[in-house]
C-alpha cells in the first residue's frame, strides 16, 4: 500500500509540473540578425560623428542653407544693381523728354509767328501790286513799289528759310519725343519685371 500511495503522488506532481509548463512562443531569428546589424551600422556611424570624421546632418542641412543664402544674396544685389541703373536711365530720359517738349513748344510758337509774318507780308505784297497797277506811269511810284517788292522779296526768302529750319526742327522732335516714349515705355516694364523679381526674391527670405 504505501508503494502505491507513494507512486500516486508522483503522478500527481508530474502531472502538476506538466499542467504549470507554457508554450514559449518562436522568435523569428532573421528579424532579430536584420535589427542587430542595423544597429550596429547605426553605432558605427554615431561612432564616426563623435570623432569628427563625418558631418552630422545637422551640419550638411545648415551648410546647405548657407549655400542656398549666398546665392540668393548674389541674386538680390545684381537685382538691385540693375533696378539703380534702369531708375537712373528712366530719369535721364524724363530729362530728355521734358527739355524736347519745351523746344518743341518753341518751335511750334516760331512756326506760328512765321505763318503770320507770312501772311502779312502777303497782305502787303497784293496791296503793292495794286499800287504798282494803278501808278504804272509815275516813274517815282514804280521805283518806291519796286524797292517794296525787293525788300517784300528778301524778308519772304528770311522767313521761309526759317519756316522750313522750324518745320525740319518739329519733325525732329516728333520722331524724338516717339523714341523717347517707345523707350521709356520698355524701361518701365523692365522696371516692373525686376520689381517683382525683388519681391519674389523678399517673399524668399
Amino acid at each position: 500500500r504505501y508503494g502505491t500511495a507513494s507512486a500516486l503522488v508522483s503522478t500527481l506532481r508530474y502531472a502538476d509540473r506538466a499542467r504549470r509548463i507554457r508554450n514559449k512562443p518562436v522568435i523569428n531569428q532573421d528579424a532579430k540578425a536584420a535589427e542587430i546589424v542595423r544597429l550596429n551600422n547605426l553605432v558605427n556611424e554615431l561612432r564616426l560623428q563623435l570623432l569628427g570624421k563625418g558631418p552630422t546632418p545637422s551640419e550638411q542641412n545648415n551648410e546647405h542653407l548657407q549655400e542656398e543664402l549666398e546665392k540668393e544674396r548674389g541674386r538680390y544685389a545684381e537685382l538691385l544693381k540693375k533696378h539703380k541703373q534702369v531708375t537712373e536711365h528712366l530719369s535721364n530720359m524724363l530729362i530728355e523728354n521734358t527739355n524736347l517738349c519745351e523746344k518743341a513748344l518753341l518751335a511750334e510758337a516760331a512756326k506760328e509767328k512765321i505763318e503770320r509774318k507770312l501772311n502779312e507780308l502777303t497782305e502787303q505784297c497784293n496791296q503793292t501790286i495794286e499800287n504798282l497797277n494803278v501808278s504804272e506811269k509815275d516813274t517815282d511810284s514804280q521805283k518806291t513799289v519796286m524797292e517794296c517788292l525787293k525788300d517784300m522779296k528778301t524778308r519772304l526768302e528770311d522767313l521761309q528759310s526759317m519756316n522750313l529750319k522750324t518745320n525740319e526742327e518739329l519733325i525732329d522732335h516728333e520722331i524724338k519725343l516717339s523714341f523717347v516714349a517707345e523707350s521709356d515705355h520698355e524701361k518701365i516694364d523692365d522696371e516692373a519685371v525686376l520689381n517683382e523679381e525683388q519681391a519674389v526674391v523678399e517673399e524668399e527670405k
